[in-house]
């Protein structure tokens, strides 16, 4: 989803105490933070929901971040392999991100331990995380966007002497 459809619609950012639900909403709230672009990809059900296209696509961004994402399907941890095989960055947030399979049953392994081992992604355990999300100041948010690698070099810049600040109007 594009960012002004998350922003847009409460009923994706819905209030809860879901775990999955309020780590997409900090890491959202931390990337509006820090000014950096970003989509809302949701992968479906593969019997109910053909996301074919959204894989197609991935190539295109440079990181892929899943916050607490619990349930995956071997599918779509082999899309995350090519991914991360073919350059891209992946940050795993949270120690629950891959312990069930796509039926929401218990994985003997969890899922992107392999990955991990493989050095294929940047792992953020739960203490990181839980701390960051509880207070989204100070070493655990340096850390979390540490992880991110997130570019250094502005999104617009001018001739002008001086930094201009450059304001965005939402309705």
């Amino acid at each position: 989803l594009p960012v002004f459809f998350w922003r847009g619609f409460s009923s994706l950012a819905t209030p809860g105490d879901q775990p999955h639900v309020l780590a997409m909403q900090n890491m959202t709230a931390l990337l509006d933070e820090l000014h950096t672009p970003y989509d809302v990809l949701f992968e479906g059900h593969p019997d109910f929901y053909d996301d074919t296209k959204h894989w197609a696509r991935l190539h295109s961004y440079s990181t892929l971040v899943l916050p607490r994402v619990e349930s995956i399907s071997d599918a779509h941890v082999g899309h995350i392999r090519r991914f991360a095989t073919n350059g891209g960055h992946v940050v795993v947030l949270g120690d629950a991100s891959g312990i069930t399979d796509e039926e929401d049953r218990p994985r003997a392994t969890h899922a992107f331990a392999s990955l991990r081992k493989e050095g294929l992604v940047t792992w953020v355990n739960d203490s990181v995380f839980t701390g960051f999300m509880q207070n989204r100041t100070g070493t655990h948010r340096e850390e979390i966007a540490s992880a991110l690698r997130l570019q250094e070099e502005p999104l617009i810049t001018t001739d002008l002497p001086t930094t201009v600040p450059l304001h965005v109007w939402l309705h």
